[in-house]
């Protein structure tokens, strides 16, 4: 599993590490996003799923499943030719939004491509409906049904809204995804700009009624950081005051939230326009003192913190405080200071690497930061043209004692066994990467391949090399 390193408010919160990579894919042809069936598929069940969702992320899931199949059943376009294909596939997205891990590349991820198809194949419209048949195509799952022409897909879905009043949080992120298709469009960005801010603007202005949804912090957090994310510059700080005395009233009860959000936003605000340091940052140190003296149990605020203290003695103390609440957040953040272009070094973010592999805590993937430290420099080696850095001297050895120890403990995670294969296929392994593609059939997780159908070119140069190692020995030519 790939950390991001740093998803700080709008751009700057410390990466959490729930299973699945947000990557954003062009929509897949049938042919392109085909997968191998196995011979002997592993049945679905409910409880099958149930029981892979980890111990730390049980208490996510009651929020999502109301958000989704409990809302879908309140104010949904409901139809019986549609409505259990429906629930099913809200429910297992629910489910994957809370762990990813027991979901992609599991049954339920065929279950869920399975109803979706029922479902879309039946008519169903529902506004919801219609924004998960979009993520699910945006994150590579096997679909297949999304248009290629985003830019007019979500105008029917925003429209039955407001026939159809889903929770604030859910109209947010289907405007969110609705403005992010503008921007990206073939739509002049003159036009698309325009029209894709005030979708934003429409999403901001329902932050104080999500701040009344039992929302977790984190997930609040994630989503304003994606809503500022996408705003033009010249916007950011004036919508954000022009709000603030709302959710200052919304979160009344709830003084440390409130502050620590502050505290993100002013980080990131310092970080977009220049200098470090300065107003900014001061509004942001301020917040999140404010916040630790009423609140010293949210990891949040020790990572803003180590955003605010950076270079300075005071940055290895903040990293200890978050480290004693969730150590696997406070590597996430600090991983990303460790890389030279924010003053460290190729050798330290291997070495911090190394740190998290002897730490552990195989649940939360953490030693895969180890990995992603070995993705950075190859990714740095490609830019400069020097080579090809995953068949260097240990490069493999260590990649492949992090997925060997983790697939110890979750055999049956193939989510990270498609990793495995990219990696195994990036160090010329081929013949390993080969027998695990079979082994997984159709429960191979495109998304772990990168952005677009590179799971298509992977498997490709999989298969042509596999076969030339297992017919010739010595010096094969291998396709690349």
């Amino acid at each position: 599993m790939k950390i991001i390193s740093s998803i700080r408010f709008v751009g700057i919160l410390a990466a959490t590490f729930f299973a699945l990579r947000a990557v954003v894919a062009e929509p897949q042809s049938n042919d392109q996003s085909r997968l191998p069936q196995t011979k002997a598929e592993e049945a679905f069940s409910i409880e099958q799923m149930r029981s892979e969702l980890r111990p730390r992320m049980q208490d996510r899931l009651p929020y999502f499943e109301k958000v989704t199949v409990d809302a879908y059943r309140e104010v949904g376009r409901r139809n019986p030719k549609w409505d259990a294909d429906v629930e099913m596939a809200l429910r297992i997205y629910a489910q994957s939004m809370a762990d990813g891990y027991s979901v992609f590349g599991r049954p339920a991820m065929r279950e869920m491509i399975r109803c979706i198809k029922a479902a879309s194949s039946a008519g169903c419209d529902d506004p919801l409906f219609k924004h998960l048949l979009y993520r699910t195509d945006d994150m590579c799952i096997p679909v297949g049904l999304a248009p290629k022409d985003r830019s007019t897909f979500y105008g029917p879905v925003l429209a039955s809204l407001e026939a159809h009043p889903y929770p604030a949080s859910r109209r947010c992120l289907i405007r969110l995804a609705a403005a992010r298709s503008m921007k990206y469009s073939q739509i002049p960005m003159e036009v698309a700009y325009p029209e894709a801010d005030a979708l934003l603007f429409k999403a901001i202005s329902e932050l104080p009624e999500i701040a009344k949804e039992d929302i977790n912090a984190s997930e609040l957090y994630s989503l304003i950081a994606r809503l500022f994310r996408e705003l033009d510059k010249p916007n950011k700080q004036e919508t954000f005051e022009k709000v603030l005395p709302d959710l200052e009233a919304s979160f009344s009860q709830k003084l440390p939230l409130l502050l620590t959000l502050k505290g993100l936003f002013y980080v990131n605000l310092a970080y977009s326009y220049g200098p470090r340091e300065g107003d900014p940052m001061s509004i942001a140190r301020a917040a999140f003192e404010a916040a630790w003296s009423l609140d010293q149990t949210d990891f949040n605020i020790c990572k803003g913190m180590m955003d605010v203290t950076q270079e300075t003695p005071e940055f290895e103390i903040w990293f200890h405080r978050c480290k004693q609440l969730d150590s696997h957040q406070a590597y996430g953040c600090k991983y990303h200071f460790t890389h030279p272009e924010n003053g460290g070094s190729y050798e330290a973010m291997l070495k911090l690497g190394h740190q998290c592999l002897d730490e552990g805590d195989w649940e939360y993937g953490t030693p895969f930061m180890l990995i992603q430290a070995h993705d950075d420099i190859a990714a740095y080696w490609r830019s400069k043209k020097a080579g090809d850095y995953y068949v260097q001297p240990g490069v493999w050895e260590d990649i492949k004692l992090v997925y060997e120890e983790f697939l110890k403990r979750y055999p049956k995670n193939n989510m990270e066994r498609s990793g495995y294969v990219k990696h195994a296929a990036d160090c010329k392994h081929w013949k390993e990467a080969k027998a695990m593609l079979d082994q997984m059939g159709d429960l191979v997780v495109p998304s772990a391949f990168g952005l677009h159908d590179e799971f298509g070119g992977y498997r490709m140069q999989i298969e042509r090399n596999a076969k030339a190692q297992a017919n010739q020995s010595g010096g094969t030519t291998l396709i690349r």
